[in-house]
């Protein structure tokens, strides 16, 4: 989530801001960067002196889903649809959280306690009473987002929140503190097959990660470095661990049958589709583009 992490390397020049004060700002301005010619794209053509595509568009984006951010909302698209027109028409089917990462210490990548965590916080930005985001407080999200990437392990570390400063320990004190209720619904509300107190379980053990930095992933990261030589070897070793794990587990013969026929299938799906495929790569790219101009949005 920072300046060296998976982002535009012109971010500023191109401006690719998106507003988020209500739905229909949004899908416009995804729209426009859409449908907008950027000069440095432009001047290098859709394709090279071989006649090989090396970008899709010459617009600030070349597709939708280009537009990084912490959360998207998302909406599954027809054959061929633009994802963002799908989203325009149907509205919200549900969010991807991108800035999620695995964790190389459990064998699954993250552990349930995590996820217990990740709905808890989603439920909390529901409920909560919040006006639309303005620009401003948009860059202080970005701000805030760039600096706990790069210092987030700095004592005393100082925050933005609408103008004011606040330290990273304050604001995740008072959002931990503002999950107990949810935390106590939800395993008031737990089916037998879920642990007991699950919920007010992780949240302790998030509460514990900032009364003691030493337990936080980056902690244990900092700590084991030494032991390796670098993060790719410290990673390297805890992959083959983890794959080692997994390999030992006994295998579940109804589910292997089931994902050898979903992948047959797949592979039967994949072969009619492409014996019934016509036309060319170009008469996609213009049908599929073709959408936008179809397509009226919302003024701004």
């Amino acid at each position: 989530m920072g300046e060296i992490g998976y982002r535009y390397k012109e971010d500023a020049p191109i401006d690719l801001s998106v507003r988020h004060d209500n739905f229909e700002h949004y899908i416009h301005d995804i729209l426009q960067h859409v449908s907008t010619s950027h000069p440095p794209y432009h001047e290098m053509g859709l394709k090279d002196s071989d006649g090989l595509y090396q970008q899709l568009s010459t617009k600030k984006l070349q597709i939708e889903n280009e537009y990084y951010s912490s959360v998207r909302p998302k909406q599954i698209p027809k054959k061929g649809e633009m994802p963002i027109l799908a989203l325009q028409r149907k509205g919200i089917q549900y969010l991807e959280l991108r800035s999620v990462d695995v964790n190389v210490f459990e064998p699954a990548g993250i552990r349930l306690e995590q996820i217990a965590m990740l709905e808890m916080l989603m439920l909390f930005a529901l409920m909560s009473d919040n006006e639309p985001l303005t620009a401003a407080q948009m860059a202080e999200n970005k701000h805030n987002i760039q600096l706990v990437a790069h210092r987030g392990r700095e004592q005393g570390l100082q925050l933005q929140r609408n103008g004011d400063s606040v330290s990273l320990l304050d604001w995740g004190q008072h959002i931990l503190d503002s999950l107990q209720g949810i935390a106590q619904w939800l395993d008031a509300s737990n089916s037998d097959d879920i642990p007991g107190n699950l919920y007010q379980n992780s949240l302790q053990r998030q509460m514990a990660k900032l009364a003691d930095m030493s337990l936080t992933p980056s902690a244990r990261v900092v700590g084991e470095l030494p032991d390796h030589g670098s993060f790719f070897q410290l990673a390297m070793a805890h992959s083959t661990a983890q794959k080692s794990t997994l390999l030992q587990l006994p295998s579940d013969a109804e589910l292997q049958s089931a994902l050898a026929n979903i992948a047959t299938e797949s592979a039967k799906a994949q072969a009619k589709l492409e014996s019934a495929c016509e036309g060319s790569f170009d008469h996609f790219l213009e049908a599929y583009y073709s959408q936008l101009v179809a397509t009226s949005t919302v003024a701004s």
